[in-house]
């Protein structure tokens, strides 16, 4: 509206200012109900860090409004993780999921349900990105007062899980994309020379995913990967077609998405991990991404069936790849004096 001026239709000035304003009303209800958790979690002991959400936004952006949020996203220690649910239970948070005493860690989360219909879901994390369980530890342990609403996290901490959550949900569309590039515009000063490249040496798992979320953020949004990488980071094929399947413009419909997002996820899992990442994949319910809610496990022909359905969604991903390129390198051809 701002580039634009006088050319901006009426409508679209209306329907913007609806959805900040909708936007801001949310963004102070899940603000309330994080400040409530963050100070149940505290009385308790227990270290937690605020992750995403409207303090991003207003961080960020600014203003409330800016930054369509949904629900509490909270971070935990892994063993921790229980007693924070416990926690959660008291303010009337249930865990939708059974879990017994014991039991191995979720993916990612537990995603817990208020009594009350209609109140926010409430994640309880014990890490960002299933490649990693040391980063995010450490990134809460390393947090400090400071935030808008609880700790936050150290600058590179920060710039380095947007850029994980970016990845994890598949490069598509521009909401993370701006989440990367408004961080870099706020706060890209405070940061050393080679601050990405400094966290693959802390945590060298997560080299693939960080280089393509660089990469991804440079050619969408402007964000200088040299600065952050280095001026001679070698790309592996893997990482290449995995920036190639980023997809800005969020075209396709939402089944394609996650499944570009699986393999993106296939494509960037480190060394050694692509047979728990396949298992992963098949035990996951079709539909949903994996992390979102702990595998569902599959009868053999079940899991022939779906590891079907998500080859050829592969297909489909690596064509509109190949399509873009052919288009590509026709351009060049025919743009030459």
């Amino acid at each position: 509206m701002e580039l634009a001026g006088d050319r901006v239709p009426e409508s679209f000035v209306e329907a913007t200012g609806a959805a900040i304003r909708a936007g801001a009303e949310l963004d102070g209800l899940l603000e309330l109900l994080a400040i409530q958790m963050l100070d149940a979690l505290e009385t308790a002991g227990i270290p937690s860090m605020l992750l995403k959400g409207p303090a991003l936004g207003r961080a960020l952006y600014g203003k409330p409004g800016r930054r369509p949020a949904a629900d509490v996203d909270l971070l935990v220690r892994a063993e921790d993780l229980n007693a924070a649910v416990v926690v959660a239970g008291r303010l009337g948070y249930r865990d939708t999921e059974l879990y017994r005493p014991g039991e191995r860690l979720p993916l990612l989360h537990r995603r817990l349900v208020h009594r009350q219909p209609g109140l926010p879901v409430l994640e309880l994390h014990w890490r960002v990105h299933w490649y990693e369980q040391l980063f995010s530890r450490e990134m809460l342990l390393r947090s400090r007062p400071g935030g808008i609403i609880g700790t936050r996290a150290a600058p590179s901490d920060e710039l380095t899980g947007l850029l994980l959550f970016y990845a994890r949900d598949g490069f598509v569309d521009l909401r993370l994309a701006c989440d990367v590039g408004a961080w870099w515009d706020a706060l890209g000063a405070q940061l050393p020379p080679r601050a990405v490249a400094e966290q693959i040496a802390r945590y060298p798992r997560l080299e693939r995913v960080l280089v393509a979320a660089t990469e991804v953020g440079d050619s969408v949004v402007g964000v200088p990967s040299v600065e952050l990488l280095g001026e001679h980071q070698k790309l592996e094929r893997r990482v290449r077609l995995a920036t190639a399947l980023a997809n800005p413009d969020a075209e396709g419909d939402l089944t394609q998405h996650q499944s570009d997002a699986l393999l993106i996820d296939l494509l960037l899992t480190p060394p050694g991990g692509q047979r728990a990442n396949i298992k992963r994949q098949l035990l996951t319910p079709s539909g949903t991404q994996p992390g979102q809610r702990s595998p569902q496990r599959y009868g053999p022909w079940a899991a022939i069936n779906h590891g079907l359905r998500l080859l050829r969604r592969y297909t489909l991903g690596l064509l509109r790849v190949a399509r873009e390129q052919i288009a590509s390198r026709h351009y060049r051809v025919t743009s030459r004096p």
